[in-house]
């Protein structure tokens, strides 16, 4: 029961960040068709438009993909095994391809809502659509690996008290460059 309220109010935490940074987004592209938030991206991508924007939604998808070091209710060393110990064989099979493929569609989100979706030079759009979904999802493992495992409550702390505001900010940093 306690393992489920933790779960629950850490995904609430870090949706309220996702959501404010891809409404930033919809602002600068005047739409919310992915085709016209690529589009607006031609000449400047959206991780140069608003860096902000682009380190609230990484840091908030892996937290919300429960990936180091947000990984406290699926940690090995926590609660006899994480969330996951009962489960063996295809179940946890099933569980783990489900959390991948999470990964992958907050990769795909990153590169079409920051870094310009399809938009390349010498190769074919799809391509470089993949190239930089795989490098944004390789990028969620090994920075993960680089910070330190953070407890519930700081983390907690930490996205409303910091993500929130930043994310208010952002909107407030797109609104005045469109008026400008």
């Amino acid at each position: 029961m306690i393992g489920g309220w933790r779960f629950l109010a850490q995904l609430i935490a870090y949706s309220m960040p996702i959501v404010m940074a891809i409404t930033a987004t919809v602002m600068r592209a005047q739409s919310m068709s992915m085709v016209n938030i690529i589009q607006s991206q031609q000449h400047v991508w959206n991780i140069f438009y608003q860096p902000v924007g682009f380190v609230l939604f990484y840091l908030a998808a892996m937290a919300l993909a429960f990936l180091p070091p947000f990984d406290l209710p699926l940690a090995p060393g926590e609660l006899a095994g994480g969330v996951w110990a009962e489960f063996t064989g295809a179940r946890l099979l099933i569980f783990r391809l489900g959390r991948l493929l999470l990964i992958i569609s907050l990769s795909l989100a990153i590169a079409v809502l920051f870094l310009g979706g399809w938009n390349g030079a010498w190769l074919p759009g799809f391509v470089w659509t993949f190239i930089k979904t795989i490098l944004v999802a390789i990028s969620f493992f090994l920075c993960g690996q680089l910070m330190p495992r953070m407890q519930q409550d700081d983390m907690l702390a930490w996205s409303w008290k910091l993500l929130t505001p930043a994310a208010l900010f952002n909107i407030l940093w797109v609104g005045i460059l469109l008026l400008l």
